[in-house]
This record gives C-alpha cells, structure tokens and sequence, in this order.
C-alpha cells in the first residue's frame, strides 16, 4: 500500500507540471529540437550570426523550461498611476520561449506563439541571445526552489522587464543585456530593491500596443 502511495503521489506531481505547459505547445516544442520546423536549421548555417559557436548543431543543444510570456494590459497603462501594483497591469500572453542550452547553458530562446485567426502554435522567432542569458541568471538569483515565480514580461522584440512577485507588488525592472553588456548581473539583478525603482512612469509612455493574440 505504502508504494502505491507513493507512487500516486509522484504521478500526481508529475501531472500538473506537465499541465504547465500547454499538450499544443509541448508538440511543438518537441517539433522543433527534431529538427522539423525550419526556422530551426538557422542553428546550423548561421550559429555565430545567432550567438552560437561555430559549427554547433541542433543536435549539441537541449530545451530547457519553457517561459511563459507576459505582457502590459494597455486597458490599464492607460490609466496607471504611482501606486498602481505591478500585477494589475500585466497578464499572459498566448507566447512561450523555449531556452535552449548548450552544455547545461542557456544561449538562445526560440519563441512560440499562437496568432489568430488560425488559432495553431507555431515557431516565430529565434536568437535573443541576451535574453537567454539573462533569464537564466535571474532564476538563478531567484529560483522556484526557494520559492520564487519570476515573471518575463515583454515580446522579445524591444524592451523587456521581469517581475519578482515575491519580492512585493511594486519591482519590475528592466533586462540589461537587451540594451548594454554588463559583466556584474549579479550585482544588478541581486539588488532589486534598490536597482528597480518605480518604472511605472517610464513603461506607459514606452511600451507599444499589443495585439489581442499575444504578439
């Protein structure tokens, strides 16, 4: 009785992670590091373009935890103001980035999204190598293992910021890599109380419009 216990308890474990991220968007994923989509051969005749070393292949590289994206509710920057919580003016996107990792390291994301009107998941965009290797510091710095969710907010393109919910509903800060190369992302993403003053001001005047489908 006690294995079977136990063994019901991983299965349900195991259950809602795999509920984490959509049975459509898993396919798609597994797709992709096939080598069935072809946006995904860039990896190959353009590896160093990308931010990769010369001659790394598909095959050399592993998808790590998909990302589910956020972005701004335009409804609300409308009419934001100082006190505004973070959590009010953001909301989940029909997008996932899928890290891909190169002996054990992040390098690239590749983006996944569904648009309408034909409602498929599919593969949009590939590289943003900045983010990659930010994203992957900041879960470091702050990591569900300790009991932290951050949040990635933006659509790669452009400017992009994270949120820690944990640490209050005032933090969003922006990524650095995505405007200038910082070699002490610890020191900066570390220090968020002090680093990720209030934004608020600065993202309702800044951030573009998005459509309805999550792009």
């Amino acid at each position: 009785m006690k294995k079977v216990m136990i063994f019901l308890m991983f299965w349900a474990v195991s259950a809602v992670m795999a509920e984490q991220v959509p049975v459509e968007v898993q396919r798609v994923i597994d797709s992709a590091m096939a080598g069935k989509i072809p946006i995904m051969n860039d990896i190959t005749s353009n590896a160093v373009l990308i931010g990769l070393d010369s001659g790394t292949k598909l095959s050399d590289l592993q998808a790590g935890q998909p990302i589910h994206l956020y972005g701004f509710n335009n409804d609300s920057l409308a009419k934001l103001d100082e006190n505004a919580p973070v959590s009010s003016i953001i909301k989940p996107l029909d997008g996932w980035a899928v890290p891909l990792l190169l002996h054990g390291k992040s390098r690239l994301l590749f983006l996944i999204i569904n648009t309408p009107p034909t409602k498929k998941w599919h593969v949009t965009g590939l590289g943003y190598s900045g983010y990659a290797t930010d994203w992957e510091k900041i879960c470091q710095i702050w990591p569900e293992s300790a009991g932290y969710h951050p949040i990635f907010i933006g659509r790669l393109i452009g400017q992009a910021y994270f949120y820690i919910p944990e640490k209050g509903d005032k933090n969003l800060t922006r990524f650095t890599s995505s405007t200038h190369k910082s070699d002490n992302l610890d020191s900066l993403y570390a220090n968020l109380e002090s680093s990720s003053f209030n934004l608020f001001k600065k993202v309702k005047h800044h951030v573009q419009p998005q459509p309805a489908g999550g792009r």
